[in-house]
Order: structure tokens, then C-alpha cells, then sequence
């Protein structure tokens, strides 16, 4: 179903979803726990979670994500970005946007923040304002940035799935049929046996067979002498703290370093006083977030109590997780005491002794099994004695090392046998009886502990929902805003009319990213394009320009530049330029320059995508980058001149192609077209090309190939120096 408001909709079932069948439907609900959930995450970028998921991979989680912000919000990337070229630009923006952020939620999320078109020039300003807030965000937290960043890593995305808890040593028990229908409900009979008391005998089988017994009744009677039986009244059979703490506790075990994160975050957050920052602290409880982290210290990474949470459970966990080795240490004691004990024995036997024996057994069963009942006629009573206070004192230093007290220190008594025989045997019976018990108990000292905390934890879950959600926005934030300062920019003047561009000090970003880097210095450069870039006495306002120049003089970079802001601008972020303004576009129709040989099926696929960007009337931004060569140069300025000259037709759009056939297109075109060059004047003292970056307008600057033979003619010796002088006589000539 979907509710369908001013032609959006909102989405209600994954299979709504194109590429989403029956069985990633399946997946994604196993995953997430639910089909609202995972349409939640979905809607939050998810990417990370879901590209993880078996079948699906990043790329189909990409268009998850896109396919339902568009059916919910009627935006769609391709809305503004018209090319293939345009779209490759933005995520490479895109992803040095991300490199900002601490979490994958930012980094996801920035797929959703592309460029809009005109008709959303609300917006755009709606998140520039957020941007601007951003930048501050920034300024503000300087001085913690880097405990903040620190702290942000270690958010992570909420698990919240109640899968894989194991509860199978306990088993629920009711003697109330209206008991089930609520254990069916909450789903408590897929995680955990339930049956019906029939007779009260049974509660004393199953107390043997489980390690916890949980009974829904209120009949205590019932158990009351059982050890590992837990009575819970019928008014609690839906508490799921009460009998499945699990739940709860995995939530926080799992998230454990998420929700310390938080805190953490919550603490320094709380003591700036900015009206900015107390903004993602609205509806932040500090003191329940202080009271969670105690708690969920007591938790270890298993779900199960931290052992020094208590020290009944921390004797038990001991006794238990020691018992197998402790036992096996005290065999060894006892078998070398005996052994060294037995070797200084002589044996004298008196007539007396022999007579006896020999009336006892015939002696050819002295050294069978019949050997015990001869001990007190071989063996010295000393020795006797001996032997047992060696096993008696060490199964008492046994139960001091596993810390046994009452009925376990009786029930370990006995564990090595009395009996004359070597080695020692241990009592299998009594070995298991105690394991058994042992292990019971701790299981219900376990429970208890685990319902304290689930109690105490399970009413603030939400809180950490909504803090985790908030400190997300602040990662967002804080990755714009260092994007953006790192980057020098400045929010451009974003105007509905006239169209155009205006730049001043304008960088390109990729060539910026390297000067930060330490790689390269980069030269600024100032522009301007259209209606909102006249310039008196210099610019009238032209909308359709030729961009002409020197090889390596930068013409390609300006292009690209250009397109970077404008695509920055209307994703209402800042741009890397000391001054701008932008007349906003319905459409950018950006074409980097072709690469390989141009063929039929090139220049064809061209003239059809250069066709279908004028058949719409709206107001395009057309950034082309030597187009000239999917053909001859005589048909590519003919075929260019036409374009231009309908798209200057088009309302309100701009265009600027950057071609070493200006002045042959402009022969061909009908409308006046502005021709701006970027000159180079020589070459330094390093051989390197002297040029102004910033175009000169109305100014056609020729490409200058002869400084380019110039400079390898310079830095070549030989033969290969002679070739390139002969090729450099003939620019005389």
C-alpha cells in the first residue's frame, strides 16, 4: 500500500521497490527484523548494512537507497545531472566529502545529498543554511574536535536484530492456558522451550533436566525447594526483561561501544553553551546516559553479567570455568604424593599375616582384582593412614581452590576413591554431580543478574535510539563543515535570475586536494558566464562563450572547476572560491573530452545525446570539453556552431566550450559568440609554460604548440635536440 501525497509516496512494502522480489525481501527482513526496519534503513542510507547482506552488494544498495528517496521525495539524481560525465564529477566530490566523515552513516548519506534543479531552490537554500550552521559547527568545537572525531569513530550503526540468543539451558513453564497465547505473541517460543505443567511431579523432572526453570504461575509452592526453579507471576508473562533478558541485553552488548560512545559524546557536548550544539543535545537525558554506562559495564561483550558484578556469580563463575582443571591438578597431587609415599615402604610379613592371607584367597588372586581386600594384611596401618589423610587433605585444598561452600563442599566429598589402588581413581558419579549443580546454579545466579539489568536497562532503549540518531546528524555536520573549511570555501550567491556563473579566486577541488597535500601550488582563477556575470566594460552577459588558449594552460581545469562549484552550489554547499554567485540551472549538461579514436558510432552517439539535451525547454549549463574531436575539424565546427546556436536559443541557458577551433566555429554561427582565451606568454627559467589562468575575455588565444617544441628542444641533447629545432624553424618559416 502507499499513501500518495502531491505526487510522492510513502512506502510501506519493500517489494514496492524495484529490483526487490520475494526472496531479497526475505533477506532484508531476516537482516533487519522486520520489513519496517529494514525500510528504515533503507531510508537512512544504510549502505554499509545492506551491501553486506548476501546478494546484494554495494551497488544495488546505492539504488535501494536512491529508488526510495525518489518515490518518497520526487527527487532523482539524474533530475539536475543530465550526463554521464556530470554524474562521475559529483561522486568524485562526493567521495572527498566523505573522507570527512567518522561514521557510515555520513559517508552513506551524502548519496542522497546530490545536486538539485532550480525547482528546488528552496531546499537548496534549506540545506545551505544547514551548511553555514555546519561551518560554525566547526569553529565551535575546534578545541574538541579531535576527542569528538575519536569518539564519532566508534559510533556505529544500531544493531537492534533479536537473532542468535541462545537460551537453550532454560525452559518456561505455565499452568495457565491463557499463559501461551501471550509467550506466542512476543514471539518468546522461538527463542526458548515452553511447556505445560500438567502435575506439580513434573517440575521436579524438568529441574533436572534444564538448568533454569522458569514457572509462570502463582502456585510458588511448586518449586519452592528447587534450586534452579524461578517462580514468576502470571501478571509478569509478558515482561520480556522477566523472561527473555536476553533480548534486551543483546541490544546493549552488542552496541556496548556505541552507547559508551555516546555517553562520552553526551558529556563533552554538555558542558559548550552554544545554541548550535545544545541543538543535538535537545531531548539528551545525560544523567540516564551516565546511568546506562554504569550498568552496561556490567556487561560483557557476550550479553552475559560481567563476574564482578557480584560475588556470589563471580565464585561460581570461577568454580565452574576451574572445576575440570582444578580436579585434574588435585588427581596429579594426589597420584605423586602416593607414589613417592609407596616407594619407601618395605614390606615384612610375619607368619601370622601369611597364614591369614593364605586362608583369606588363594594367592594366585593377590595381584588380580581381588587385591583390595588383602590391604589391611599387605599394607602398614601407617601407611593406611597415610593414604587417606593425602587424598582427604588435598580434596580440601580442591574446595578452597574452587571456593565451594556449603552443600558443594559436602557433594565433593568422596571424589577420589578410598579404596587401595593406583592411581587413584575419581568418583565419575560425584564428578558430574557437582559439575551439574554447579552449573545450575550459576545459570540462575546468571538469570537474576541479567533481569536486574535488563529491567534497569530495557525503559531507556529508545533514549539511546534517539541520541544515536542525533549524534549521526552531528557526524553529518561536522563532516560538511570540515570539508568545507579545510577546502577554504565560500557559500555562493544563489539566485533564481538571471542565469549564470560568477567566480572569483575559483580553485579546482581535485587540483586543490594536491596543494593541501604539499604536491603542487595552484593558481585561482576568476570567471563569469552568463546574465549574472556582466561585467561593465569588460562582459555584457553573454550566455554562450568559446574557451581558446595554450595547451597545458589550464582550460580543461577551469572547466572542470566550474562544474565543481556549480554541482557544490546546488547541493547548497560552499564552493571553492573566494567569491561566487550562481544563477541555479535546472540542468547541467557536462562533456569531458573525448578519449581513443573517435569513430561513425562515437560521433552518432554525440550528435543523439546533444540532440536530446535541446529538446527541452529548460535552463541548462553546458560544459563541453573539446567536442571537436568526434570528427573532422571542418564537420565538428559546423555541427558545434548549430548547437550553439540553439542553445542560445534555449531559455536562459549557458554554455562554454572549451575548442582550438574557435574562430572557425564562430564563422558558422548565427548568434554572436564570445570567444575568451587563456595565453601563454613564454616559458620561466625551469622550462615551464608562463600563463594567466584567469581567461581574458573577447580575446582568442591560439593554442601555442611552438613553446611546447620549444621547451623539449631545450631540455633534449643530441640528435633528438636536432629534431625538435628543425620542428621549431618551421613555426618560423
Amino acid at each position: 500500500m502507499t499513501n500518495e501525497e502531491s505526487g510522492k509516496k510513502v512506502i510501506t512494502s519493500l517489494k514496492q521497490l524495484r529490483g526487490v522480489g520475494q526472496s531479497t525481501a526475505e533477506r532484508l527482513i531476516e537482516v533487519y527484523g522486520s520489513e519496517e526496519r529494514a525500510l528504515q534503513a533503507i531510508r537512512n542510507a544504510d549502505i554499509s548494512g545492506l551491501s553486506r547482506i548476501e546478494g546484494i552488494g554495494e551497488k544495488f544498495a546505492v539504488r535501494l537507497v536512491r529508488t526510495l528517496h525518489s518515490m518518497e521525495t520526487g527527487e532523482r539524481i539524474d533530475d539536475f545531472l543530465k550526463t554521464r560525465d556530470a554524474e562521475q564529477l559529483y561522486l568524485k566530490c562526493r567521495e572527498m566529502i566523505a573522507e570527512f566523515g567518522n561514521t557510515l552513516y555520513s559517508k552513506s548519506k551524502t548519496y542522497l545529498w546530490f545536486p538539485l534543479p532550480r525547482k528546488s531552490l528552496q531546499k537548496i537554500k534549506e540545506r545551505q543554511k544547514h551548511a553555514r550552521s555546519s561551518l560554525e559547527l566547526v569553529n565551535v568545537l575546534e578545541d574538541y574536535l579531535k576527542q569528538v572525531d575519536s569518539l564519532l569513530s566508534n559510533l556505529k550503526p544500531l544493531k537492534e536484530q533479536e537473532t542468535g540468543i541462545d537460551v537453550g539451558s532454560r525452559v518456561i513453564l505455565y499452568d495457565d492456558e491463557n499463559v501461551l497465547k501471550d509467550l506466542e505473541k512476543n514471539k518468546i517460543i522461538e527463542q526458548c522451550e515452553i511447556a505445560r505443567l500438567e502435575n506439580p511431579e513434573e517440575l521436579l523432572e524438568y529441574s533436572q533436566i534444564y538448568d533454569e526453570v522458569l514457572f509462570i504461575s502463582d502456585n510458588e509452592y511448586y518449586g519452592a525447594d528447587l534450586p534452579n526453579v524461578v517462580t514468576i507471576p502470571i501478571n509478569n508473562r509478558s515482561s520480556i526483561e522477566k523472561l527473555i533478558p536476553e533480548r534486551i541485553l543483546a541490544f546493549y552488548a552488542r552496541n556496548r561501544e556505541s552507547v559508551l560512545a555516546i555517553t562520552s559524546l553526551a558529556k563533552i557536548l554538555s558542558e559548550i553553551s552554544d545554541s548550535r550544539i545544545q541543538e543535538f543535545m535537545e531531548g539528551i537525558n545525560l544523567d540516564v546516559l551516565t546511568s546506562m554506562q554504569e550498568l552496561i559495564m556490567n556487561l560483557q561483550d557476550t550479553g552475559e553479567p560481567d563476574p564482578r558484578m557480584d560475588n556470589e556469580y563471580q565464585r561460581l563463575t570461577h568454580a565452574l570455568s576451574q572445576f575440570d582443571s582444578e580436579v585434574s591438578e588435585s588427581e596429579i597431587i594426589i597420584n605423586d604424593r602416593l607414589n613417592n609415599e609407596v616407594k619407601q615402604v618395605t614390606l615384612e610379613l610375619e607368619g601370622e599375616k601369611i597364614l591369614e592371607l593364605l586362608r583369606k584367597s588363594d594367592l594366585s588372586e593377590v595381584g588380580g582384582t581381588n587385591f583390595s581386600q588383602f590391604k589391611e594384611v599387605l599394607l602398614d596401618q601407617d601407611l593406611m593412614l597415610k593414604w587417606e589423610e593425602i587424598i582427604s587433605s588435598e580434596e580440601e585444598k580442591l574446595i578452597k581452590r574452587l571456593r565451594l561452600i556449603d552443600e558443594e563442599e559436602e557433594m565433593l566429598q568422596g571424589l577420589f576413591a578410598r579404596d587401595v589402588s593406583f592411581p587413584v581413581k575419581i568418583n565419575e558419579e560425584i564428578l558430574e554431580k557437582v559439575r551439574r549443580h554447579l552449573r545450575k546454579k550459576l545459570a540462575v545466579r546468571s538469570y537474576e543478574l541479567k533481569t536486574q539489568l535488563a529491567s534497569a536497562l530495557a525503559p531507556h532503549k529508545d533514549h539511546v535510539i534517539v541520541a544515536a540518531r542525533k549524534f549521526f546528524e552531528l557526524d553529518f555536520a561536522l563532516m560538511l563543515g570540515k570539508f568545507m573549511k579545510t577546502y577554504r570555501m565560500t557559500f555562493p550567491e544563489l539566485k533564481e535570475s538571471p542565469s549564470g556563473v560568477k567566480f572569483d579566486g575559483l580553485k579546482n577541488l581535485f587540483l586543490q586536494k594536491m596543494e593541501i597535500e604539499g604536491k603542487i601550488v595552484v593558481e585561482s582563477v576568476s570567471y563569469s558566464l552568463g546574465e549574472i556575470g556582466a561585467r561593465p566594460g569588460i562582459v555584457n552577459g553573454e550566455r554562450i562563450c568559446i574557451l581558446s588558449g595554450a595547451n597545458s594552460g589550464g582550460k580543461t581545469t577551469l572547466l572542470v572547476a566550474i562544474a565543481q562549484a556549480v554541482i557544490l552550489g546546488q547541493m547548497g554547499l560552499a564552493v571553492p572560491a573566494s567569491q561566487a554567485e550562481i544563477g541555479v540551472f535546472d540542468e547541467l549538461h557536462f562533456f569531458k573530452k573525448a578519449t581513443g579514436d573517435a569513430d561513425a558510432g562515437a560521433f552518432e552517439s554525440t550528435l543523439r545525446t546533444l540532440t536530446g539535451m535541446l529538446l527541452k525547454n529548460t535552463r541548462k549549463l553546458v560544459l563541453a570539453d573539446e567536442m571537436e574531436s568526434i570528427s573532422e575539424p571542418g564537420a565538428s565546427a559546423r555541427v558545434i556552431s548549430a548547437f550553439l546556436d540553439m542553445l542560445h536559443e534555449s531559455e536562459d541557458s549557458c554554455g562554454l566550450f572549451v575548442s582550438h577551433l574557435a574562430n572557425e566555429i564562430s564563422e558558422h554561427c548565427k548568434h554572436a559568440v564570445r570567444i575568451d582565451g587563456i595565453e601563454a606568454k613564454g616559458l620561466d627559467q625551469n622550462l615551464n609554460l608562463i600563463v594567466d589562468r584567469s581567461p581574458k575575455f573577447n580575446y582568442y588565444a591560439r593554442s601555442t604548440p611552438q613553446l611546447i617544441v620549444e621547451r623539449l628542444q631545450k631540455l633534449s641533447r643530441g640528435r633528438e635536440g636536432e629534431i625538435y629545432s628543425e620542428i621549431l624553424n618551421r613555426f618560423a618559416e
